[in-house]
């Protein structure tokens, strides 16, 4: 494959796959860059979101959230995306080690996740897919950074569709208002956000993938009782607040959210 500026795209392996699409890692020259294909086919609603991802793409540019260099549609029904690639591992595979983020570095991890998220609502863009799949640790140098990825499920502000009888986003991460086939919006991010916060703490997740209902009848549970003497009763609160049933119970913002965390992450450390 090459670029459009005639540039060859080599194949090195593949980066993760599922039945509609796959994520390689290719060389341009001595660059290490993500493509992302899509096989759409002859399936309308692939292209639409294919299309919609590509358009968000286009107009986000944060260190928080992924960026296209370009992207374009081949034969065969094929849709591509050319993006960075980065060192680290998503969120899900630094959990599977089975050992929970310290509230400082999850505090801090979030705050950026967030600060991306802020970036997608303000720009009229809702994520609604956002899991520890989709939440990446990006190495910088002798740090880390924060990277929300796959905007494939992104919504437009201006352009309101629920999800009517097909549920959009990844089980167990589901606001319930995605459950029900509701309007989305910013406080969709917010909830699935605040069960990826809750996971990285408590090494578990928050509600059974195979079982999303759960969250009507028992809610999300209290992250302070699953690890009591942790000194998590602050974070533990605002975990509370962004995964209330109601929408307009939670933060109203992913800047709320990030604010109260900050806050929460300096009660924890004067607790510990």
């Amino acid at each position: 494959m090459i670029d459009r500026e005639g540039r060859r795209l080599g194949f090195v392996r593949v980066l993760a796959h599922s039945s509609r699409s796959q994520v390689l890692e290719v060389r341009r020259g001595d660059e290490r860059l993500a493509l992302k294909v899509v096989f759409a086919g002859e399936d309308e609603g692939l292209w639409r979101e294919f299309r919609r991802e590509t358009a968000a793409l286009s107009v986000v540019d944060h260190p928080n959230v992924v960026r296209a260099i370009e992207h374009g549609e081949a034969g065969g029904g094929i849709g591509w995306v050319l993006m960075p690639l980065y060192d680290g591992v998503t969120l899900h595979t630094r959990l599977r080690t089975g050992r929970p983020l310290s509230p400082r570095r999850a505090c801090r991890l979030f705050g950026e996740y967030l600060a991306g998220l802020a970036e997608l609502h303000d720009l009229g863009l809702y994520h609604r897919d956002i899991s520890p799949k989709n939440l990446f640790i990006a190495r910088v140098g002798k740090t880390t950074r924060g990277v929300v990825l796959d905007l494939g499920r992104v919504e437009l502000a201006a352009y309101p569709t629920g999800t009517g009888e097909h549920v959009t986003g990844t089980p167990g991460y589901l606001a319930p208002e995605q459950i029900l086939g509701g309007l989305t919006d910013a406080r969709t991010d917010i909830f699935s956000m605040g069960l990826c916060l809750f996971e990285a703490l408590a090494g578990a997740p928050a509600v059974p993938s195979f079982d999303t209902m759960v969250v009507f009848d028992q809610g999300v549970p209290s992250l302070a009782n699953l690890r009591p003497g942790a000194g998590l009763e602050a974070i533990s609160r605002v975990i509370e607040r962004a995964t209330r049933i109601t929408p307009g119970d939670r933060f109203a913002s992913a800047a709320d959210f990030a604010g109260a965390l900050r806050e929460a992450q300096v009660a924890c450390e004067e607790a510990a």
